[in-house]
């Protein structure tokens, strides 16, 4: 529960961070798409935090389907990673509570934590990392569902694909089922139940990759990429699936989510 308040409060793909840093002071070190500014942490920390990220871009653009997308992050475009000495710190300069999990800044391609953060290697990297290697290729300026921001990013969070998958199932069996509809119109200021929500929205694209594999998919995200301003994620959906509307999408979701079996 702690984990889903966090999440819920915390981890926003447009959420702004404070001033810039001045990283005079600070150490540096670089990989070929991270790089991590810290303070007081050992060096033996701070290389598994680029290591652990690393490990999870090269898992992001697997799983999407990214991979054969080459070199769209890396040197002069590379994520910078803020490692706070701890959460006082963290909190005073990045304007985060103190209970916050990470901050990000997918614009300027930022995430700032700290050392003994919860859930941080399992669940805070994986997620915010999604977050900006999805908007970094789709297009920042895309208007887009929150659930498929949100979905993505929980999806990659693999400790938690599992019960997320379990919980979307239950609600799509239960008498007043939820759907995709529902989820469409949902705002962040207005999620009730923050589980029940990333739980679907997790399922939406673990359906769609499993249903169609992940070289539909990549063609769907590149297609968003491509999208006229006059034009809404639902052309992305048409060309690339065929599925022309939220309730034919709907029906297809609900359809799997019934019957799928490990």
């Amino acid at each position: 529960m702690k984990y889903l308040l966090i999440l819920a409060l915390a981890l926003s793909p447009a959420c702004a961070l404070a001033a810039q840093i001045n990283t005079s002071l600070w150490g540096v070190e670089k990989s070929e798409y991270f790089i991590v500014y810290y303070q007081d942490s050992p060096l033996e920390q701070i290389k598994k935090i680029i290591s652990v990220s690393e490990k999870y871009y090269r898992d992001t653009a697997e799983e999407l389907g990214f991979a054969r997308y080459e070199n769209f992050w890396t040197w002069e475009k590379r994520a910078r990673i803020y490692v706070f000495k701890d959460a006082k710190e963290y909190s005073r300069v990045s304007g985060q509570p103190k209970w916050s999990a990470a901050g990000v800044n997918v614009y300027k391609r930022e995430i700032q934590l700290y050392p003994d953060m919860e859930f941080l290697y399992d669940t805070i990297l994986p997620h915010e990392i999604g977050h900006i290697v999805f908007r970094e290729f789709v297009g920042f300026n895309k208007t887009l569902p929150l659930w498929l921001d949100e979905g993505i990013a929980c999806y990659l969070e693999r400790k938690q694909r599992r019960e997320r998958f379990v919980i979307a199932q239950i609600m799509v069996k239960s008498s007043n089922p939820l759907t995709i509809m529902e989820l469409s119109k949902t705002k962040r200021e207005a999620i009730v139940m923050p589980g029940v929500f990333y739980a679907a929205s997790a399922s939406i694209i673990e359906f769609l990759l499993r249903a169609y594999g992940k070289d539909k998919f990549f063609d769907f995200c590149q297609r968003l990429s491509q999208l006229r301003p006059d034009q809404t994620w639902m052309v992305a959906l048409e060309d690339t699936y065929h599925i022309e509307s939220l309730e034919e999408m709907n029906c297809k979701w609900s359809k799997f989510m019934l019957n799928y079996k490990e």
